[in-house]
């Protein structure tokens, strides 16, 4: 009998295991190291707003997958340009806009 319990609770365990999968969970902030403010910054669908020079919000859950960042800064230039994001598991991401007006991203 004791066979049979223990082929019970290994297969048990399997399946618990087994459905425990490491969903991705990804966040992004957005850091802004170019000289002027950042107006209406998305980056997709998710919205950063405003980002003063000098300053790095706060990080918003963000999906995997391929980008499209848009804003403006307040001498009316447009900010343009794309990201990835992916991985499995938890993630926390940092866009970085810097004073040459370059996009990077890293993992924090």
């Amino acid at each position: 009998m004791k066979p049979v319990k223990l082929f019970i609770v290994v297969v048990i365990a399997g399946v618990l295991l087994a459905g425990c999968s490491l969903d991705p969970n990804h966040s992004l902030r957005v850091k802004n190291q170019y000289a002027e403010t950042i107006n209406n910054l998305k980056v997709g669908t998710v919205s950063f707003g405003t980002v003063a020079s000098g300053t790095t919000t706060e990080y918003k859950p963000i999906d995997e997958g391929s980008y499209t960042l848009s804003g403006t800064t307040t001498s009316g230039n447009p900010l343009q340009g794309s990201l990835s994001i992916s991985g499995k598991g938890t993630h926390k991401w940092t866009m970085t806009v810097e004073s040459s007006g370059t996009i990077t991203i890293k993992e924090d």
